[in-house]
């Protein structure tokens, strides 16, 4: 490289640190890696629901101790998971005090409170404090048989990781819309509630990204010419 290139490049790489494009490419990063976090742990969670709905033999009682421990293993795979969703929440409230754009906050504003019109997503938010603050949830598997309606094609075998409504109620400190929708239900069949849950925060974030993508469209693009003529030096 020559001294003049040289030059040239260490004025990008100046020129690219300043840029305000980088600042918010580098916040908007780290949610996204938060949001990856969350992504993973649900997919470890499926994971292990999957594995259970396939093994009908976990009911074997010569076998008691394999679907002991398949609980317990579960209960630490959701511990991670509710962590990880207090994390993102928390990462998502101070990238937008980063940011502090006032058409961000004002539309955040309305779609958070859309997001949680759905009582599953204040649920999953105060299991979050009663796992950390209280006690890990009791977790129970249930096997259940039911009548198919044609003939001879046997029954439909049904295994369901549940969490027991009144069990969770002893705890007062739900918030009202959780409070109705444990009394709503006696089981909490897990793999709905958290599907649910990952579905609805899913459109949250896609609608994050592409608002702040629209919002600095400018700047990005001021920073993708800056990478471009950096990546011509390599």
């Amino acid at each position: 490289m020559s001294s003049n290139n040289g030059k040239r490049f260490i004025e990008l790489l100046e020129k690219r640190e300043k840029l305000e494009g980088t600042r918010i490419f580098g916040i908007l990063l780290n949610l996204a890696t938060s949001q990856y976090a969350v992504n993973r742990n649900y997919q470890e969670l499926s994971k292990a629901i999957g594995f259970y709905e396939s093994n009908l033999s976990i009911w074997d009682v010569n076998k008691r101790s394999q679907l002991d421990a398949f609980l317990r293993e579960f209960l630490r795979l959701l511990q991670n998971y509710l962590s990880s969703i207090y994390s993102l929440i928390e990462h998502t409230r101070i990238f937008c005090k980063e940011l502090n754009n006032s058409e961000l906050n004002r539309e955040y504003c309305v779609k958070l409170k859309e997001l949680q019109n759905h009582m599953c997503v204040g649920f999953v938010r105060d299991l979050r404090t009663y796992s950390q603050h209280i006690q890990l949830p009791i977790v129970s598997a249930k096997l259940s048989l039911t009548k198919t309606k044609q003939p001879g094609s046997g029954d439909e075998i049904k295994q369901q990781i549940l969490l027991q409504s009144k069990e969770l109620m002893k705890w007062k400190q739900w918030h009202k819309d959780s409070r109705k929708y444990l009394e709503s239900l006696k089981e909490i069949d897990l793999k709905v509630v958290l599907s649910k849950y990952q579905t609805l925060i899913g459109a949250f974030y896609e609608w994050l990204y592409k608002k702040v993508e629209e919002l600095y469209r400018k700047q990005f693009e001021e920073l993708a010419r800056i990478q471009s003529e950096l990546a011509q030096f390599s």
